[in-house]
């Protein structure tokens, strides 16, 4: 089990995935257009499912490995997106990245997650630093990281589904922050 899981949030809960979240999930990752700014494809319906199934299984957040939990409204539990989470060889660093499904994108709820998992990786994890990365093109996403209290400490160019972009990276540091314990 990981600890602190549900992490209850205003509006939000991280939790990992259940067998039930798979129709929501495959509503929006096989969306092109939520698609276009991440690091994944648009998913099969059998991809989903295979991917949903793994995730059920996730019991605790190994370090040098990426774990994906569920975003779900606090309110139902009904999932509404995603973030990915990936904690270094020696956990003293963890970098995250998230996918909102569009029916909820430009109501905060994005800040509201990136503050959630920041909050969440310092309980959870003894991460120091905390990491995200974001196309400069994908001024929404630059706004909640800003909105959210992280700061631009780099710019890359990063091969990106075939193409060459820009990213802004973003970081968080525990002595920079008031860890909020969850609700």
């Amino acid at each position: 089990m990981i600890p602190y899981l549900p992490f209850d949030l205003p509006r939000l809960r991280f939790r990992v995935f259940a067998a039930g979240d798979l129709p929501r999930f495959y509503r929006y990752r096989s969306n092109a257009d939520v698609a276009r700014f991440q690091g994944w494809a648009p998913m099969t319906r059998a991809e989903a499912t295979q991917f949903v199934e793994e995730q059920t299984k996730i019991d605790r957040l190994a370090p040098g490995t990426w774990a994906q939990l569920a975003i779900a409204d606090r309110g139902g539990d009904e999932l509404v997106g995603d973030i990915g989470i990936w904690l270094s060889r020696d956990s003293s660093a963890a970098e995250f990245g998230l996918t909102l499904t569009p029916a909820i994108q430009g109501r905060g709820f994005g800040t509201e997650a990136i503050r959630g998992i920041i909050d969440f990786l310092m309980l959870a994890t003894p991460a120091t630093d905390v990491t995200a990365a974001s196309d400069v093109r994908n001024e929404p996403c630059l706004g909640a990281l800003r909105s959210a209290g992280m700061e631009q400490v780099a710019t890359r160019e990063q091969e990106y589904k075939g193409k060459l972009c820009t990213e802004f990276v973003f970081r968080c540091s525990r002595a920079d922050r008031e860890i909020r314990t969850p609700l």
